[in-house]
């Protein structure tokens, strides 16, 4: 295997390789190869610093069809100044390796001619070659190919190039997959006119039951307006992420059925529903499908049943009205003069519980009182002492109607005599 002395000679048969080529031979080439040649030891630091590039490596294979083999040596710049020969290294390795990708180790590359009698010197190779391949083979950091190149050079470009630009594509679709593209829901139960608000670590489209509602976003906010289930999707490039939401509403009525007068009968309705019933605000009966209720006073009513057992489901009310039976009718004059119409001062009462009436003079003082509405004033102090003079009377009536609370009523009442 032939070895070089100097730069020079190695110059030589590169431009002898390369003058053959119909095509120009990149410029970088020469560039780097001719500095060498007129700066010694450091020029050849220029160009094993050059073709420490697998591209420019090809760049040179592609015009140097008769250069046997592409030779790249690799060793730990680290290594301690024992360690490394002082005589100029120029090694043959009958294998092309690819450019090293990782860690801090650098990469020198040295090209050279394979010699007619390659064959009998690798059969006979040296320590140091033997080293060195051993490095390469040990070197878990450096990627390469270590089998001779069957292919041409330019298809060793097209491959090297092709196979970057599919790892660059496969680590950029698994970017979402890495990180895992998912949505959190605020609630995954609403109720019906609830707000949901939908998050993830990317934005995106955002569909509701397959159709579009927001673009480029990472948040959507939903108005529940719907009962039922709601697929909600978030679509960033090929990468897609769902989550469903059930939309609640469980609604219920109340039946209400009459026993007897004021005397009513509720259900609910599924009548499994079980609520707390209060009655205008006062709780009667708690957790309950069903409840009795009588009416014992006149006025408004209004009966909640308040589920207990539906998240969702709203309060239902119930109106109920108690109308009064009773009445009380008062006049304002009446004649005692013995002719048997209107002799008595008049008070009618109906439906009562309590009745009492006080009757007045000008001069505050009390000349009659009954408890009975039969028992009337006739005009005589309590109905058996002297005649009252002609004039004007207050009577005090308090009662109380049947459902009803009590009341106090003051008429004026005028007394006329012939």
């Amino acid at each position: 295997m032939k070895k070089f002395e100097d730069i020079n000679e190695f110059e030589q048969l590169l431009k002898k390789q390369l003058d053959g080529h119909t095509s120009s031979p990149p410029s970088d080439v020469w560039t780097h190869v001719s500095a060498s040649t007129t700066q010694g030891a450091s020029g050849l630091a220029q160009i094993v610093s050059f073709f420490k590039s697998a591209t420019n490596l090809l760049k040179v294979g592609l015009f140097a069809g008769g250069i046997a083999a592409i030779g790249i040596v690799v060793y730990n710049e680290n290594k301690t100044q024992d360690q490394v020969p002082n005589s100029p290294e120029v090694l043959v390795v009958d294998s092309l390796i690819a450019e090293n990708t990782e860690g801090d180790e650098e990469t020198e590359v040295l090209v050279i001619e394979k010699s007619k009698n390659a064959d009998a010197e690798a059969a006979t190779p040296t320590n140091s070659s033997v080293e060195r391949q051993k490095s390469l083979e040990n070197n878990d950091q450096t990627t390469g190919i270590k089998d001779k190149i069957e292919d041409s050079p330019s298809d060793v470009l097209d491959k090297s190039i092709g196979s970057e630009k599919s790892k660059t594509s496969d680590e950029v679709s698994n970017i979402l997959e890495r990180k895992e593209l998912t949505i959190s829901v605020s609630k995954n139960t609403p109720c019906k006119g609830e707000t949901v608000t939908l998050r993830s670590s990317f934005a995106g489209d955002w569909y509701i039951n397959g159709e579009k509602l927001v673009s480029n976003s990472s948040e959507l906010t939903y108005l529940c307006n719907e009962v039922g289930q709601v697929l909600v999707s978030l679509q960033t490039g090929p990468t897609s992420a769902e989550e469903s939401i059930q939309v609640l509403d469980n609604p219920f009525t109340i039946t209400k059925t009459q026993k007897s007068k004021d005397n009513y009968s509720f259900q609910t309705q599924p009548s499994g529903v079980l609520v707390d019933w209060t009655l205008n605000g006062a709780l009667v009966k708690n957790n309950s499908s069903s409840l009795t209720v009588t009416l014992d006073k006149v006025g408004q009513y209004n009966l909640v049943g308040i589920p207990t057992g539906l998240s969702c489901a709203e309060n239902v009310s119930v109106s109920l009205t108690k109308k009064s039976t009773g009445y009380l009718k008062t006049y304002n004059t009446f004649t005692p003069n013995g002719d048997g119409h209107n002799d008595e001062y008049p008070i009618e009462i109906r439906d009562y519980d309590n009745f009492t009436v006080q009757i007045f003079d000008r001069n505050s003082r009390m000349i009659f009182s009954s408890q009975d509405p039969d028992n009337k004033w006739n005009g005589r102090e309590f109905n058996v002492g002297e005649e009252c003079l002609p004039g004007e009377y207050i009577a005090r009536i308090k009662y109380q109607l049947k459902g009803e609370n009590s009341k106090t009523e003051n008429v004026r009442l005028t007394l006329i005599r012939p």
